[in-house]
């Protein structure tokens, strides 16, 4: 074989080394990080909603007994009423994203449609003046439709294992539509919106 046949053949074994080293490598890293971010308790979900802002957020599975904070985003199994179910309004199927607007140990106050979160019951009975509002509730779905039962709280203290979600949309539907979301329904804290 002649010094010309060996450096091009040689050439071309080297071309097929820089094509592994620069198209299989990066990819076997993305595999590797993918796999390794699906591995620890993290998921990528977008918020389709505007209850918070809608976009793609992170969400960190949770372990039951984490504690939550009042400022946490969260993810989510809903509570449907009764009222809601086969309206179209709610998909019963996904997370749902929203605030924690209160936690054990507050006390709920409902005045003129409009929930309160307080902190002692001696608060509750003036709403207007202690406590923080948390959403007014509206009399009609999406759809027009009138919503019975509207959750209603005098002077409630929230047990252990709940807790009001709530968001910045009127039209949320979230505690004052659901009322008190059980503890273990939660899934995870969200972060973002990432964009």
């Amino acid at each position: 074989m002649s010094a010309l046949a060996r450096e091009g053949a040689g050439g071309r074994g080297l071309d097929v080394r820089r094509l592994v080293l620069g198209v299989a490598l990066p990819v076997g890293a993305c595999a590797l990080l993918i796999a390794l971010f699906l591995a620890q308790p993290y998921r990528i979900l977008y918020v389709t909603t505007p209850s918070i802002p809608t976009g793609w957020y992170v969400m960190k599975q949770i372990a039951p007994d984490h504690e939550l904070s009042a400022s946490d985003s969260i993810a989510y199994r809903p509570v449907i009423p009764e009222w809601a179910r086969g309206r179209g309004i709610v998909n019963e199927s996904v997370v749902f994203a929203k605030r924690v607007g209160a936690l054990p140990g507050a006390w709920l106050q409902t005045h003129e449609h409009t929930h309160f979160a307080c902190e002692s019951r001696a608060h509750a009975r003036d709403p207007l003046r202690h406590c923080r509002a948390l959403g007014r509730m509206l009399s009609h779905d999406i759809q027009g439709q009138e919503i019975p039962d509207l959750p209603a709280f005098e002077a409630l203290e929230i047990k252990p294992g709940f807790l009001y979600v709530t968001a910045e949309h009127p039209r949320s539907f979230d505690s004052r539509y659901q009322g008190l979301i059980p503890r273990e329904r939660v899934v995870g804290l969200i972060y973002g919106p990432l964009w």
